[in-house]
This record gives structure tokens, C-alpha cells and sequence, in this order.
């Protein structure tokens, strides 16, 4: 058991160590990161605010950014609208 767990260990770590760096893996959620830090965290005022009151406004500033965040590559219209526009269910 000890030897097969070893080698399926071993396989994992190689997939990791291989996938790791490539910018084209981890680029959109960089950019995703870098997003969310800029838009939400940096700039506001958080002292005073405990976890549940940062867990409550970052879900907030997520169902925005999904649905009511208007994007360039949707023609400056919101996720949801451009749902719509294509017949899909909102």
C-alpha cells in the first residue's frame, strides 16, 4: 500500500511542478486577483470590520462582478444583460 501511495504522490507532484509557472495556466486568475484587489480591497477602509462583515461584503462585490459589472468585451452591457440579449435565462 505504502508504495503505491508513494508513486501516485510522486506523479501528483510531478503534474503540479509541471503546470506550475506557465502564465498561460494562471493568467486569467491573476487577472481575476488583481481585479478584486484593486476594485474591492484597496481604497476602503476596513478597520472596525470583522470576518463576517468581509466575508458578506466580498460576496456582495462577487455577485456584482458575475452579473452586474459592465465589460468592455460584452459591448459595455452587464453580464446579465447580455444574457438576455441572447435569449438565455437570468
Amino acid at each position: 500500500s505504502f508504495p503505491k501511495l508513494h508513486r501516485a504522490r510522486t506523479r501528483n507532484t510531478e503534474a503540479i511542478k509541471h503546470s506550475k509557472g506557465r502564465s498561460c495556466d494562471n493568467a486569467r486568475m491573476e487577472g481575476f486577483f488583481g481585479t478584486l484587489k484593486s476594485e474591492f480591497f484597496h481604497g476602503r477602509d476596513w478597520e472596525g470590520v470583522d470576518r463576517d462583515g468581509f466575508m458578506v461584503e466580498l460576496h456582495r462585490w462577487l455577485l456584482w462582478f458575475r452579473s452586474g459589472r459592465a465589460s468592455e468585451s460584452l459591448g459595455w452591457r452587464t453580464p446579465d444583460e447580455n444574457r438576455r440579449l441572447l435569449g438565455y435565462a437570468v
